[in-house]
């Protein structure tokens, strides 16, 4: 069974979509500080050619927002969720892995 150079180019075109919603921070001395949850959208903010390179770059984004809220002294009280996608050229994410 041979391949359709057009089917063939097309999947070599899926990639993988890092998707992160956001995290909230608080001031570290604040102890009445309140937040409230916004509904966000969800988009890619970053692309990887891999599910694998996708997983680390979002293990990455997650850590990095704790450095961050450390250094500029905020605490954590919701932490940031990254999800990858396998998504088409045209950005879409049919489904989440």
């Amino acid at each position: 069974m041979t391949m359709n150079l057009r089917h063939a180019a097309a999947i070599a075109l899926v990639g993988w979509c890092l998707a992160v919603t956001l995290g909230k921070q608080v001031d570290k001395g604040c102890s009445e500080c309140a937040f409230s949850l916004e509904l966000e959208a969800i988009s890619c903010v970053e692309k990887f050619k891999t599910e694998t390179e996708c997983r680390f770059g979002g293990y990455k984004y997650v850590q990095d927002y704790y450095v961050k809220a450390d250094k500029s002294g905020g605490l954590v009280v919701v932490p940031p969720v990254a999800k990858c996608y396998e998504a088409a050229p045209d950005g879409v994410h049919p489904k989440e892995k």
